[in-house]
């Protein structure tokens, strides 16, 4: 993988079905993994995700699609909405509860996104 993925659902929708398969996932980025492919990346099976040692690898602040017909108040509901599902599936890709680690430092960055 390398760039971004356009859309947080084409992301989501491409992670759901990674997550489906029985099979083992290698996720390898070779490229910038920002957003979306980021969680792609993390989807790949522990211990089968690689990216070279001077990518960057960051999560993103999901983005409101535009929506010129939309009140500012609309738009505003819309964003708290799409941020708060974001950040809350976000933290169930990234902190599976089998998992026993230190969790502090992906906590604090999803909230600061």
């Amino acid at each position: 993988m390398n760039g971004l993925v356009a859309n947080e659902s084409e992301g989501f929708a491409i992670y759901d079905v990674l997550m489906s398969l029985k099979t083992e996932i290698r996720t390898v980025a070779l490229g910038t993994a920002t957003g979306q492919a980021c969680l792609l990346l993390a989807a790949g099976t522990k211990g089968r995700r690689a990216y070279l040692s001077f990518i960057p690898v960051m999560i993103q602040e999901p983005r409101v699609a535009p929506s010129g017909s939309l009140s500012a108040s609309d738009v505003a509901i819309r964003a708290k909405e799409i941020l708060w599902r974001g950040q809350e599936y976000l933290k169930d890709v990234y902190l599976p509860e089998e998992e026993e680690s230190d969790t502090s430092a992906v906590t604090d960055g999803i909230g600061a996104v």
